[in-house]
């Protein structure tokens, strides 16, 4: 996980594990997170969130494409100096890049912020030649990073686990009750851990072949700042966040993947009183469906200039807008690919409103994975199917402006 604010706002962000010298990122600075040895310090793509994909090994199976799960841990803080070693100071607004140290900065953004807020963002990033990712940030920010797995390169002696994408379905509401069994219909209280149990929910099949789940988390009516940690229940909590939200922003999703726990469980675990809403995408099994390649990331769709939009017209979609977005055959996506991995942005919005994703051609989900509100830029990741004519369609609930940055594929296992 992927999170900017300020060095002086703690409290909404899960504490650091490292204590060492303290690092801000200026304006237009440009960090190398340290060469990966372990996956304990990071690897081929990171998913962190940040993804990692490890580099090339010799053995005899092939695990391209592959994801081995990681128990959450912290492998950056500028605010302690976890990862880097200097000093400086911010923050402003901005906007965060990550990509693989080596190639240029991509145009693509991973994360927004401003000042005083802190905001977070799951991110699967290529890794660079050397090991390493960089991360770019536009204006002066404390950065945490948090490593929750990495996709195979070539080969290992021990394959990963496959991807199985699924159309977003809602397993956790504790507005109405969805997924709480026989707890109370009522927010998390400051402190609780909700443990859910994944396997038989949101088409995740009911046997012990689940062994990581992608999910999109989102909070809303939070009563102070505070922070979701989405964690395996039969661990300890873990000092790391997944979600980081504000009363100023009352609606705040973003992406988490997690192993279950032996019995299947993961556990949210809430730094105050807040409702949680958790919409299912995918999960990993040793079955083989589809390998994930990653790419760039490249700019796909901007509202703003016209990139991606039928015709290259420029404007501003309107409230309940849906946008059809052909991915399948471009920038480098393959014609039989079956998801897309996409980092979506909204910006200059008009009001509150959220973002759907989902294979065109078919109905649109309840789910959404993106919610935002006016002034403030948002940006989610999120996994989505692609339709049978080589499309994925966004709604958006509100007027806003629409940016999708590709940052990987899916395709089908040849059998």
């Amino acid at each position: 996980m992927l999170t900017a604010g300020s060095h002086t706002a703690h409290k909404s962000i899960a504490p650091c594990l490292v204590p060492a010298d303290v690092a801000v990122l200026t304006s237009g600075r440009v960090m190398k997170l340290k060469r990966i040895t372990s996956i304990a310090t990071v690897c081929g793509a990171i998913v962190a969130t940040l993804a990692v994909t490890a580099g090339n090994v010799s053995a005899a199976v092939a695990v391209r494409g592959t994801f081995t799960p990681v128990d959450p841990v912290r492998i950056l803080d500028t605010r302690d100096g976890t990862g880097v070693a200097d000093q400086h100071r911010g923050p402003l607004r901005g906007f965060v890049t990550v990509y693989p140290c080596g190639n240029a900065r991509p145009l693509a953004s991973n994360l927004n912020f401003i000042a005083g807020v802190n905001a977070a963002n799951q991110v699967t990033a290529k890794v660079g030649r050397d090991g390493r990712v960089c991360l770019f940030t536009s204006a002066q920010t404390q950065l945490v990073a948090d490593v929750s797995g990495w996709y195979a390169d070539d080969f290992a002696s021990v394959p990963g686990f496959w991807y199985h994408p699924l159309t977003a379905a809602r397993i956790v509401d504790t507005r109405d009750g969805t997924g709480l069994g026989d707890r109370a219909v009522a927010p998390l209280a400051a402190g609780e851990v909700l443990a859910v149990t994944v396997p038989g929910a949101g088409g995740v099949p009911a046997d012990d072949d689940v062994r990581a789940v992608t999910m999109n988390v989102t909070v809303a009516d939070a009563v102070s700042a505070g922070y979701i940690t989405v964690f395996p229940c039969d661990l300890p909590r873990p000092g790391v966040s997944n979600v980081n939200f504000d009363p100023a922003n009352p609606t705040v999703s973003n992406l988490a993947t997690v192993r279950p726990s032996s019995t299947g469980q993961v556990c949210f675990f809430a730094s105050v009183s807040t409702n949680l809403i958790v919409d299912v995408q995918g999960y990993f099994s040793p079955r083989a469906d589809v390998t994930f390649t990653s790419v760039g990331p490249v700019r796909i769709l901007d509202t703003r200039d016209g990139t991606g939009v039928v015709g290259s017209r420029v404007s501003r979609p309107a409230r309940g807008t849906v946008i059809e977005l052909q991915v399948a055959g471009e920038n480098g996506v393959p014609l039989d690919a079956s998801a897309v991995l996409l980092n979506v942005t909204i910006t200059e919005a008009s009001g509150p409103g959220f973002v759907t994703a989902w294979p065109c051609g078919r109905p649109r989900p309840l789910a959404s994975f993106l919610n935002f509100v006016r002034g403030v830029d948002r940006a989610n990741l999120t996994p989505v199917r692609i339709g049978s004519d080589g499309k994925v369609c966004l709604y958006v609930h509100e007027g806003t402006q629409v940016i999708a940055d590709l940052n990987g594929y899916y395709t089908t296992v040849a059998t």
